[in-house]
């Protein structure tokens, strides 16, 4: 069984939020976790923290952006972050984290962050991974150097 504390935490907030989440869209939502959050900060080009209650980290879906930490920070990553809080900054978002088929949410987390899509509300064409791909500061895959 999974010990990690934010396991246990996204389980009550999994339960407590995704039916009052279902509303925000036209169709039936793929299965997975799905609540309207707010921005608390963005940590570098393709992760930031949302608020829902507790604050948890969220790594972006396809949204692979230059680290900002580390041997390997770039000029390019602060570049993201500093997008990435422009275009987000204090908005309200709908965030969806996706699970595998049966509801199986274990494979979500990667870093004690969690893996999702973030939507900022009254802009429902594309998600916040797509934005940061069409402007060039991050890559839809991974590139390995």
């Amino acid at each position: 069984m999974n010990k990690n504390p934010l396991f246990f935490i996204f389980i009550f907030f999994l339960g407590f939020f995704v039916c009052s989440a279902v509303d925000a869209y036209v169709d039936k939502p793929p299965l997975g976790w799905t609540t309207r959050a707010e921005i608390d900060r963005v940590k570098d080009g393709d992760t930031l923290v949302v608020r829902i209650s507790k604050t948890i980290d969220i790594r972006l879906l396809d949204c692979w952006a230059e680290e900002i930490r580390g041997r390997k920070k770039t000029k390019k990553g602060l570049e993201a972050k500093r997008y990435l809080n422009d275009l987000v900054g204090d908005k309200k978002v709908t965030l969806y984290i996706p699970a595998e088929e049966g509801g199986n949410i274990s494979k979500i987390w990667t870093l004690s962050r969690a893996k999702g899509r973030i939507w900022i509300d009254g802009e429902r064409e594309k998600d916040v991974s797509e934005l940061m791909v069409e402007a060039g500061f991050a890559t839809k895959e991974k590139i390995r150097k």
